[in-house]
């Protein structure tokens, strides 16, 4: 997911806001998890969840470890850096889509 240039979207950073998108890939760097929904990890989007949260998340049944190539949804506020991405607050604010 590239960040288009879009008024829209700039308006949106800072806000909260709902991303659904499948995982392409999943990353750990200084105490944090990234899910990356792009091909470019500097560029798109992604989720970074704190060591609290992956714990968090497991615990409630989404293992961050194991969601590569699957579909989530995440609710956050959307900030610029490096790429789009949202920092999940609580495990309530990730879940898995069904279709």
């Amino acid at each position: 997911m590239r960040r288009p240039d879009d008024p829209t979207l700039d308006r949106a950073l800072g806000t909260t806001v709902v991303v659904e998108g499948r995982v392409r890939s999943v990353g750990r760097s200084g105490g944090r998890t990234y899910l990356n929904f792009g091909d470019d990890f500097r560029r798109d989007f992604a989720v970074v969840l704190d060591d609290n949260l992956r714990v968090a998340l497991t615990a409630a049944g989404i293992d961050p470890d194991r969601v590569r190539g699957r579909e989530l949804r995440v609710r956050g506020v959307l900030v610029l850096r490096e790429g789009l991405r949202i920092e999940p607050a609580s495990p309530d604010e990730v879940e898995w889509v069904r279709r």
